[in-house]
């Protein structure tokens, strides 16, 4: 049952939890989800987190880096509506009739209804966090304590209009990652033809999916069709295996329905499994390659808008910035079969969350092949670390430089050396000392 009330159109959560439905400006879905030294003029914090050193580029794409808490911040300040007015745009589609609801749905709705008089201007989230609420909570029947969770999904899927989410996310452009920043232009382009529609009806518009869903196939198609050109180098018996996995994968990304997710990652997993069935190593690699070269949404904008075009618009606008986040990566990685890298600070590299995710276990001297300006934008986030050191700022990573130096040297099999020449240890410790004294 779809309800629409003063411009604003509902799916009714609690009967069917998988309806949903798109509005030109608010909405609810359910659908899921040059010197080192510093002046100490002004104090400084001490930072104990790689991913906390302010502006780290992300050492294999250069990316600026978004922290986390910063991204949850913006989302919670500017893109989530207060629970007050999110609950009355829900109310007003009727989906909170008491008539509709069982007794533990009503008596969640009245529990935050309740709760959004009391803390007028925040998210039901950061009430719902508040200690006082939450030890409430957990004198609440669980059933009660699911329907507020229910409750809490839909104020975050209220949205606003593409004019607004564009203009409130355009502080991030800059920091987005290449492919991402190519969504945020289309977005952009095409608020100022329809500011009231949403991110999401934007993607549905047939002149973006339609134009962008034939762009993918056609890459697609392209690197599937250069990796068989490869492939007719091999042995008979070789060239017969890889033909066979290349007319599957273009089963798997042609063929199976677009809502299917994982495509990609199940196609590189197959020929990844394969690599002991075929005795020509040097050219099964580059074969190995080309396949890496697929498209995804961490890489490429076309696929971006084909996968996410069905989700609600606040998860967009998160996604377009948490390609950017600062995440901590494993140079020698932990999943690595017979050869598991450690979880410590001198196995710690930053890289944006799309890079980490797009590296998963690949060795950096195969990563390279596919971003090669990494020796230099892992030389760029050195010096920055470098820099923090010798300010004072970053503690307890003295040894680190060397460290990660001689890891990433070995992990790149020697295609990435690190200088570490700038640092300077006794300036280091002349900052901490002054930092504590002023503290």
């Amino acid at each position: 049952m779809k309800i629409q009330v003063n411009n604003y159109i509902f799916p009714n959560i609690f009967p069917n939890k998988n309806s949903t439905r798109r509005n030109t400006t608010a909405c609810i879905t359910f659908q899921k989800l040059s010197s080192d030294t510093v002046s100490f003029k002004a104090k400084q914090k001490p930072i104990y987190d790689l991913r906390l050193i302010p502006d780290i580029t992300c050492a294999c794409c250069g990316v600026t880096t978004i922290q986390n808490r910063e991204i949850d911040s913006f989302m919670e300040k500017e893109i989530y509506f207060p629970a007050n007015e999110a609950i009355k745009i829900i109310e007003a589609s009727g989906v909170f009739n008491k008539k509709k609801l069982t007794d533990s749905q009503y008596e969640a709705y009245k529990f935050c209804k309740l709760l959004s008089k009391l803390y007028e201007n925040q998210t039901l989230s950061n009430i719902l966090d508040r200690e006082a609420v939450r030890e409430k909570l957990q004198t609440l029947p669980k059933d009660v304590r699911v329907n507020i969770k229910d409750i809490e999904l839909m104020t975050k899927r209220v949205y606003h209009n593409s004019k607004y989410m564009v203009d409130a996310m355009s502080k991030f452009e800059q920091r987005m990652n290449k492919s991402e920043k190519e969504v945020f232009q289309i977005l952009k382009e095409n608020a100022q033809r329809y500011p009231e529609q949403s991110f999401t009806e934007i993607f549905n518009n047939p002149s973006i999916y339609t134009v962008n869903l034939k762009k993918i196939e056609l890459e697609q198609g392209k690197i599937l069709w250069e990796a068989d050109q490869i492939a007719e180098k091999l042995n008979p018996k070789s060239k017969r295996k890889v033909h066979s996995m290349l007319v599957n994968a273009y089963n798997i990304l042609i063929k199976e329905d677009a809502s299917v997710k994982n495509k990609r990652t199940r196609i590189i997993q197959t020929f990844d499994n394969a690599e002991k069935l075929i005795p020509e190593k040097e050219l099964y690699q580059e074969i190995k390659d080309k396949i890496n070269q697929l498209p995804s949404s961490k890489n490429n904008a076309s696929a971006f808008i084909v996968k996410y075009r069905d989700n609600n618009p606040n998860e967009i606008a998160k996604r377009l910035l948490i390609g950017s986040a600062s995440t901590i990566e494993h140079v020698k990685p932990q999943k690595r079969i017979n050869d598991p890298g450690e979880n410590d600070i001198k196995n710690y590299i930053v890289l944006c969350s799309n890079c980490n995710s797009e590296r998963a276990q690949i060795p950096y001297d195969e990563f390279i092949k596919l971003h090669k300006d990494m020796p230099q934008n892992a030389q760029k986030y050195f010096d920055t670390v470098i820099k923090y050191i010798n300010n004072g700022q970053l503690q307890g990573y003295d040894k680190y430089p060397h460290q990660i130096k001689k890891a990433v040297e070995k992990e790149s099999a020697g295609k990435i050396i690190l200088d570490y020449s700038k640092l300077n240890l006794i300036e280091a410790e002349k900052n901490r000392k002054y930092m504590e004294k002023n503290k």
